[in-house]
Parts: structure tokens; sequence; C-alpha cells
């Protein structure tokens, strides 16, 4: 019982890391390219509307 007690902290204890670090550095490497895809059509047309 005190080995099953000690797992649940185990699994408790890398939550927060994994959120901290692997989730963004993850959602980075996912949305990121097809953010720079969306992006690129976008940034003509904003900077032409803001007469620059």
């Amino acid at each position: 019982m005190h080995a099953e007690e000690q797992a649940a902290k185990i699994a408790l204890k890398r939550l927060f890391p994994l959120m901290l670090f692997i989730f963004p550095t993850l959602l980075a490497g996912l949305v990121g390219p097809s953010a720079i895809q969306v992006a690129r059509p976008l940034l003509p047309t904003m900077t032409a509307m803001s007469g620059g």
C-alpha cells in the first residue's frame, strides 16, 4: 500500500515539469509552422492597411 501511495505522488510531481517545459515546446513545434504559413499572406495586407 505504501508503494501505491508513492507511485501516486510521483505522477503528481511529474505533472508540473511536463506542463511547464514539454507541452509549450510541443505546442510551438506543432502550431508554429502552420502559424507562419497563415501569417505570410496576411502580413502584406496588414501593413498596407496600416498605411506603411
